[in-house]
C-alpha cells in the first residue's frame, strides 16, 4: 500500500478544535479501474482519531482523485482550514498553523465560559507577554482552585517582575498545591540576579540541602525494602532539592544524578510527580525528558478498578492511602498514562505554537532513548465469535520494538499513516501500509534546526531516532555541503544502516580531495563495526608504507576478533597477507612496540584469546625489540607491571606475557607484581608465577626443580604448559656446566618417567614429546640412556612410542636393545615399533631362533601383523630339527584359534611316530572342541591296542563324550574307537565300563542309546562286567492271557 496524496484540515471555533484527515492510496492492485482507495480520519486535535473510507471497494485514479477533492472542497466549505495537500515525498507534511497570541488572547477575552477559557489560556505560548499576562491577571480570583491552577502556571511563563505582587498572596492559600505553584511563579517571575535572595525568604525549611545528604537519603531510600521504604519519605525533600537547585548549581548537580536512580514508589511518588509537573512549568529540558522517559518505561505502582487494593501491606483503601503523608500506594494506572499523555501533549503545544523551545526539548527527548528501551516485536490476534459460535480473526495488530515509547512515536511517528496510537496509549503499526515520506512531527521545526538533526544522529543509540534525523537531514541539501570530515565519521561509524549508507559516500568524497591521517584511521577501527573496519583497512592497505600509521596499526589490533569483516578475515589475518607484511619490513620495531603498549594501555582487548593472539604477532614483528638485552629501546618494566595490575584479565594477561618475554632478571620484577600474579583468580595469569620462575639463575632453578618437576603431572594445563617453558630455557644454557649437565638430564629423565608409568592426557603427551624432540633428542641418543629410550618404547602413555620409532628411523641402531626387548616390542601397540621388532628379527633371525622358548607368547599377539610375521618366520626359518614335541603341543594348546591352527600344522608337517603317545597324551588335555577333535583323528593311527594309552586317555574321553549339544564329530571317533579297542583287555573293559556307567546316567537320550547298545555288547561278551544292564530271557504270555 503507497501514500499517494494526503490532505489535513482544521476546524477552530468556540469549544471545538477539530482535525479531519483524507488519505488517497494505491494498493498495488494489478487491475487499474480496482486499485485506489480513499481513507479518512477525524477527531479532536491530539486525541485518538476515528477512521473510515469513502471507497468500499478499490476505484479507478480518476474516480479517487475526484472523491478526493471533493472531500476537501466540502469540509472547507464548513469552514475547515486547509493545512496543506502533501504526497510523501514532500520534505515536509503538514502540521497545523500556529495560531497568532494575538487572535488567542481575542478568544480569551470574548470566552463567557470559565472552563472553555480556562483551556484557552492554557495553550498561550510559554514566552514573555506583558498583554497576555494582564489579560491573565484580570481573570485571577474569579472561579474554582483549579480554575486558579491554570492561571497562575500560564502567568508563572507570559508574565514578568510586575506580577510577583499579585501572586504572593497564593503562597499562604489553603490549598497547598495552589501555594506550592505560587513559589515556582514568583521564583520564576524573580530576575535571576535577585532569585536567590528572594528564595532564602520565602523558602518553607531552615537548612541547606547539601549535595552528600541528598546522595545519601536517596541511596538509603533505594537500598531499604519496599515495606520500609515508606517510614522515611523523600517526596519532600526532592521538592525542596528541586527548588534550591534554582539557585544552587551544585545541588541540580546532584539531582540530575540521582533521578535516574529513584524508584517511582510510595515515599518518592510525591516528589516525582512535583518535579514532573514543575520541570514542565520551568521548561527545564534535563529533569523534564529523564524523568518522563523513565516513568514511560516503568509500570503503574497498582490498578485502581476497585476501591480497595491487596499488596504486600495487605488490604488498603485507595482513598485514604493517597491523602496520607505516608502513603503505602504510588500511582494508578490512571495516572500513569496521564502523565505519560501530559508529556507528548506538552510536546505538541511547543511544535504547535512553533516556539524554540520545542528542539531543544525533543532533541534531550530522544536522546534519552537507547537501544536498550527496544522490547521484542509482537503481533497480537484478534478474534470474534460468530453466530455458530466459532472463532474468526478479525484483525492482526503489530507493534515494534518500541510502540511502548510515547514521546519517540509522538515525535517520529505522528505523520507516519502506517502508524496509530491506541487507547493506552501504544502505537501500532500497519506493515501493509507502505509510507515513504518523514512522518515526525512538525517536520518545518526540525528543517529549521539541522544543526540539531546533527547532534541526535552523532549522539543517539537508538536506531529510529538515527533514522529519523538521518531522513531528515537527507532533504537540507544545503546543509549536507557544510558537514565536516569529523561529523560524517561519526555518522558512518553508528551501528546503524542509513546511517553508515548516508555518511559513507560522503565521507569516501571526502577523503579523496585530503590525505588519510593515522587518525581518521584510529577513528574508524574504534568504532567496533564492520563497514568502518573494513574502509580502515582499505584506506590502510593503500598506504605504501606504515611508518606513519603505528597508531592507527595498534587500534586496529585491538578490534574485537567478533567483527565479521569481508571475508571472514580478522585483523592479524590481514596483517599477516604478503602485501601487508613486506610493509613492516622497514618499520621501526622499537616504535611499532611503543604504539602498541600505548594503545593497549588505554584500552582493553575483547578476550584472553584476543589478548594471546595480538601478543604472539607483536612477539613474531618486534622480536629482537622485545627480547634481545642489547636493544636500544626495551620497554619499561614498568609498562608491563602496570599491565599486570590492571583491573581486566586481559589487559592482565597481556602484561604477563610482555613481563615473560623480556630480557631481565627475576630480582628486578617487583613484590606487588609477583602478588597479583600468584593470588589472580584466573589459571592462566598464575601460571606466569611459574614462568617467569625461568628468570632466575641456574643455582636458585635447580632448587626449584622437584617443585617444578611435580607440577608437570598435578598442576593445571596452563601450569604444564608454563613448567614446560621454564624447563625450555634451562635445557638450553650450555651442558658444560656440570649443575647445569644435571638439572638438564633430571628434566628429561622426569618426562620420560613419566611418560612410561601414567596413562596422561593426549595434550600432555603431545607437550612432552615436543619438547624431548626440541631438547631431548641428543640425551636419548647416546647409549648411556639406553633405558630411557626403553621406557618410552614401553610408556603407558602411548604417544611417547612413536618417539622411539622415530629414532630407529634415523638409523639408531638396533642393538640399543637386547633381543627380548625386541621380542616384547613385537606385541606393542605401535605399529611402527612392531615393524622396527620385525626388521630386526627378518634382519637376525638367529635372535628370533633363540627365543624359541617364548614364541608362543609372540603368536598370541593381539596384532595380525605380528602373527602373520611370526607364522611366516617359522614356516620359512624353521626346519624340523628345530621344533620339539614340547614346543609344538605348547602351541597347540594355546587359546587363541590362529595359533591353535598353527600347531596342528606342525603336528601334520613335523609328527613323529615316536613322538604320538606324548602328543597324544598333551594334546587330549587340552579343553578346545577344535583341539578334541584333531585328537580323535589321532586315535585309530596312534593309540589302538595300546593299552597303556587309552587307559590314560579316559580323561580325554570323558571330556569327549560329556560334552553337551556339541563336538559331535569328536564323539563319533570316540565312539567308533571304543567299541573296535573293546576286547583290547582286561583294564580297557573296566575303564570303558567304568566311563560307560557314568555317561549312562549322565548323558542326553540321544547319546544315551549308543551307550546302552555298547554296554549291551560288552554284558553279552563278558558277563562279569559290572554294568548297570542285565540281560533277560523274553517271557512269553499265555494265549489266554493274551485274551484277558
Amino acid at each position: 500500500m503507497r501514500l499517494i496524496r494526503k490532505s489535513r484540515l482544521y476546524f477552530q471555533e468556540g469549544n471545538s478544535d477539530k482535525v479531519y484527515e483524507v488519505d488517497l492510496v494505491d494498493i498495488n492492485s494489478t487491475d487499474d479501474n480496482e486499485r485506489y482507495l480513499v481513507n479518512f480520519r477525524y477527531g479532536r486535535r491530539g486525541a485518538s482519531l476515528r477512521e473510515g473510507t469513502k471507497t468500499p471497494s478499490p476505484v479507478s485514479i480518476e474516480k479517487a482523485e475526484k472523491l478526493f477533492d471533493s472531500i476537501v472542497v466540502s469540509k472547507t466549505n464548513k469552514g475547515y482550514r486547509d493545512g496543506g495537500v502533501a504526497s510523501p515525498s514532500s520534505s515536509t507534511t503538514a502540521s497545523s498553523k500556529p495560531e497568532s497570541s494575538a487572535s488567542l488572547l481575542d478568544r480569551i477575552r470574548q470566552e463567557k465560559n470559565p472552563d472553555t477559557r480556562a483551556r484557552q489560556v492554557w495553550r498561550l505560548p510559554p514566552e514573555k507577554n506583558p498583554e497576555a499576562a494582564a489579560l491573565v491577571a484580570t481573570l485571577l480570583g474569579q472561579k474554582d482552585d483549579l480554575h486558579e491552577y491554570t492561571l497562575l502556571w500560564t502567568l508563572g511563563r507570559v508574565g514578568s517582575h510586575e506580577n510577583i505582587d499579585l501572586v504572593s498572596p497564593y503562597l499562604s492559600h489553603s490549598n497547598t498545591t495552589l501555594a506550592n505553584l505560587a513559589l515556582e511563579v514568583i521564583l520564576a517571575l524573580t530576575p535571576e540576579e535577585e532569585r536567590k535572595n528572594r528564595y532564602d525568604t520565602l523558602r518553607t525549611h531552615n537548612e541547606n540541602i547539601t549535595p552528600d545528604s541528598l546522595l545519601n537519603a536517596v541511596a538509603q531510600f533505594n537500598n531499604a525494602d519496599s515495606k520500609r521504604a515508606t517510614s522515611y519519605p523523600i517526596g519532600t525533600l526532592l521538592k525542596a532539592a528541586y527548588l534550591q537547585s534554582l539557585v544552587d548549581t551544585d545541588i541540580r548537580q546532584a539531582l540530575l544524578k540521582v533521578l535516574p536512580s529513584i524508584p517511582i514508589t510510595p515515599g518518592a511518588f510525591r516528589g516525582v510527580r512535583y518535579l514532573l509537573k514543575m520541570s514542565e512549568f520551568r521548561l527545564d529540558t534535563a529533569v523534564f525528558t529523564t524523568l518522563n522517559v523513565r516513568l514511560e518505561q516503568s509500570k503503574p505502582h497498582f490498578y485502581r478498578d476497585w476501591g480497595m487494593v491487596y499488596n504486600e501491606h495487605g488490604c488498603l483503601d485507595v482513598e485514604e492511602e493517597l491523602a496520607s503523608d505516608t502513603a503505602r500506594l504510588a500511582h494508578s494506572q490512571k495516572t500513569h498514562r496521564y502523565l505519560v499523555a501530559r508529556y507528548s501533549r506538552a510536546l505538541k503545544r511547543l511544535g504547535v505554537s512553533k516556539n524554540d523551545r520545542f528542539i531543544e526539548l525533543a532533541e534531550s527527548t530522544l536522546l534519552q532513548y537507547t537501544a536498550a528501551h527496544a522490547k521484542p516485536a509482537r503481533s497480537t490476534p484478534h478474534y470474534r465469535w460468530d453466530d455458530n459460535w466459532r472463532r474468526q480473526l478479525i484483525a492482526t495488530l503489530h507493534y515494534d520494538e518500541y510502540a511502548h515509547c510515547s514521546a519517540l512515536n509522538t515525535l517520529l511517528r505522528a505523520n507516519n499513516t502506517a502508524y496509530s496510537k491506541n487507547r493506552r496509549g501504544i502505537w501500532r503499526f500497519d506493515p501493509d501500509t507502505t509510507f515513504d515520506g518523514r512522518g515526525e512531527a512538525f517536520p518545518e521545526c526540525w528543517d529549521k534546526a539541522p544543526d540539531s538533526l546533527l547532534r541526535i544522529a552523532c549522539a543517539t543509540d537508538c536506531e529510529p531516532v538515527s533514522d529519523f534525523a538521518i531522513r531528515a537531514l537527507e532533504d537540507n541539501s544545503d546543509f549536507i555541503d557544510t558537514l565536516s570530515l569529523a561529523d560524517v565519521i561519526r555518522l558512518f561509524t553508528k551501528p546503524f544502516t542509513r546511517s553508515q549508507a548516508f555518511a559513507s559516500t560522503r565521507l569516501k568524497h571526502l577523503l579523496a580531495n585530503q590525505p588519510v591521517t593515522a587518525d581518521i584511521l584510529v577513528l574508524l577501527f574504534s568504532s567496533g563495526l564492520a563497514a568502518p573496519i573494513s574502509l580502515g583497512l582499505e584506506l590502510l592497505g593503500q598506504k605504501r608504507d606504515f611508518d606513519e600509521m603505528l597508531t592507527a596499526i595498534a587500534h586496529a589490533l585491538c578490534i574485537d576478533p567478533r567483527v565479521e569483516l569481508p571475508d571472514h578475515t580478522s585483523i592479524i589475518a590481514w596483517l599477516e597477507a604478503p602485501e601487508q607484511k613486506a610493509k613492516f619490513t622497514f618499520v621501526d620495531k622499537s616504535a611499532l612496540l611503543s604504539a602498541v603498549l600505548s594503545v593497549v594501555s588505554e584500552k582493553d582487548f575483547a578476550s584472553k584469546e584476543h589478548a594471546t593472539q595480538t601478543f604472539d604477532w607483536l612477539l613474531t614483528q618486534c622480536q629482537d625489540a622485545l627480547t634481545n638485552a642489547r636493544a636500544s629501546a626495551l620497554p619499561d618494566i614498568a609498562v608491563a607491571e602496570a599491565l599486570i595490575q590492571s583491573s581486566s584479565i586481559s589487559l592482565a594477561l597481556f602484561g604477563c606475557k610482555l613481563l615473560d618475554a623480556m630480557p631481565i632478571a627475576y630480582d628486578q620484577i617487583s613484590e606487588a607484581s609477583l602478588h597479583t600474579i600468584q593470588t589472580s583468580d584466573d589459571e592462566d595469569i598464575r601460571a606466569f608465577a611459574i614462568a617467569l620462575l625461568k628468570k632466575l639463575t641456574h643455582d636458585k632453578l635447580a632448587d626449584q626443580l622437584d617443585n617444578l618437576l611435580g607440577s608437570l603431572a598435578q598442576g593445571t594445563p596452563a601450569q604444564q604448559h608454563a613448567t614446560l617453558s621454564v624447563f625450555a630455557e634451562a635445557m638450553q644454557t650450555s651442558s658444560y656446566n656440570e649443575s647445569n649437565a644435571k638439572t638438564q638430564q633430571a628434566i628429561v629423565e622426569h618426562m620420560v618417567n613419566l611418560l612410561h608409568a601414567n596413562k596422561l592426557e593426549d595434550s600432555l603427551q603431545q607437550q612432552l614429546l615436543d619438547f624431548l624432540r626440541a631438547h631431548g633428542n641428543a640425551s636419548l641418543r647416546e647409549e648411556t640412556h639406553n633405558e630411557n629410550l626403553w621406557k618410552l618404547a614401553t610408556a603407558r602413555s602411548e604417544m611417547a612410542h612413536t618417539l622411539t620409532s622415530e629414532h630407529f628411523q634415523q638409523r639408531t641402531p638396533y642393538s640399543r636393545f637386547t633381543n627380548e626387548k625386541w621380542l616384547a616390542l613385537l606385541n606393542s601397540p605401535t605399529l611402527t615399533l612392531r615393524e622396527h621388532a620385525q626388521k630386526h628379527f627378518g634382519d637376525s633371525p638367529d635372535a628370533l631362533i633363540a627365543q624359541m622358548d617364548n614364541i608362543v607368547s609372540v603368536m598370541e599377539s593381539e596384532w595380525h601383523d605380528t602373527q602373520d610375521f611370526v607364522f611366516d618366520f617359522c614356516r620359512e626359518s624353521l626346519s624340523r630339527e628345530q621344533w620339539t614335541p614340547d614346543q609344538i603341543v605348547a602351541i597347540c594348546d594355546s587359546v587363541v584359534d590362529p595359533v591353535q591352527r598353527f600347531g596342528r600344522e606342525l603336528v601334520q608337517t613335523y609328527f613323529d611316530q615316536d613322538d604320538a603317545e606324548q602328543y597324544l597324551l598333551q594334546l587330549s588335555q587340552h579343553p578346545a572342541a577344535n583341539v578334541e577333535l584333531f585328537v580323535s583323528q589321532l586315535l585309530p593311527q596312534h593309540a589302538s591296542n595300546d593299552e597303556t594309552t587309552i587307559v590314560a586317555l579316559q580323561p580325554y574321553f570323558v571330556a569327549v563324550l560329556t560334552r553337551v549339544n556339541t563336538g559331535r564329530p569328536a564323539k563319533d571317533n570316540v565312539l567308533r574307537f571304543l567299541i573296535s579297542q573293546a576286547n583290547t583287555s582286561d583294564a580297557v573293559r573296566a575303564m570303558l565300563s567304568q566311563l560307560l556307567t557314568r555317561l549312562s546316567l549322565t548323558s542326553v537320550q540321544k547319546d544315551k542309546a549308543e551307550y546302552i547298545k555298547l554296554m549291551m555288547s560288552l554284558k553279552q561278551t563278558h558277563g562279569d562286567l559290572t554294568l548297570p544292564v542285565a540281560l533277560k530271557a523274553v517271557r512269553h504270555a499265555a494265549h489266554h492271557e493274551l485274551e484277558e
